[in-house]
């Protein structure tokens, strides 16, 4: 969704196809390097710390997102919102074992779930960015 949020708001603000595609593809970059990074850090401290660095980051790219006015810092921003992008999704998955230790069949349902939740979320919001 993401994604399509900055091919929409960059073409909105620069008129540029191109720069709208580079600031898509920056952000898919900045998300794949982050994801990464992010499971790195899970894997090797608490869980916390990098959500919180991950959050943090994501609010400053907001705000520079919004107060950007040049197609190169439209880009930047978005590559800096993917990087920033937490991997809910691979985390949860290690979330419901320690959850329910007892139940595994919780575990296979817990996930189902959440991905259910996810995908209506992405499609959900997809439509509602694209009628805006």
């Amino acid at each position: 969704m993401l994604l399509l949020g900055a091919v929409l708001l960059v073409e909105q603000r620069t008129g540029s196809l191109a720069f709208a595609g580079l600031a898509s593809g920056c952000q898919a970059i900045g998300e794949s390097l982050g994801t990464m990074a992010q499971g790195w850090l899970l894997d090797r401290y608490d869980k916390r710390m990098p959500f919180m660095a991950a959050a943090v980051l994501s609010m400053i790219a907001v705000v520079l997102l919004l107060a950007a006015d040049s197609p190169v810092t439209l880009v930047g921003c978005f590559f800096l919102l993917g990087l920033s992008t937490p991997p809910i999704a691979v985390w949860m998955r290690g979330v419901w074992p320690r959850l329910y230790p007892d139940a595994p069949r919780l575990h296979a349902l817990g996930a189902s779930w959440e991905m259910l939740v996810s995908c209506f979320v992405t499609l959900l919001g997809t439509l509602l960015l694209a009628g805006s």
